[in-house]
């Protein structure tokens, strides 16, 4: 698991960049654990969660049961993030 922990990380080298006008730093997109490609940060137009911060695999794609499942709320993938360390 050491070994993957690099690999997952690659992003995260604590640059320091913070988001804009809030003082939090950034949170690092790692790849997906099931794909093995880069996370995707992208904000919700739907009315129910319009402007929410979502973290999804770019192979998972709206209505395509057969893509990647990976979606998680912004707070979510910052547990998840908790949880490979």
């Amino acid at each position: 698991m050491e070994g993957m922990r690099g690999s997952l990380l690659k992003g995260a080298s604590g640059s320091g960049s913070t988001s804009a006008g809030t003082g939090k730093a950034e949170l690092p997109l790692v790849d997906c654990l099931h794909c093995r490609v880069g996370l995707i940060k992208i904000r919700s137009k739907q009315t129910t969660m319009y402007g929410e911060i979502f973290i999804k695999c770019r192979n998972n794609y709206r209505n395509d049961p057969t893509s990647c499942g990976f979606i998680r709320h912004v707070k979510q993938y910052e547990a998840f993030l908790c949880d490979l360390v």
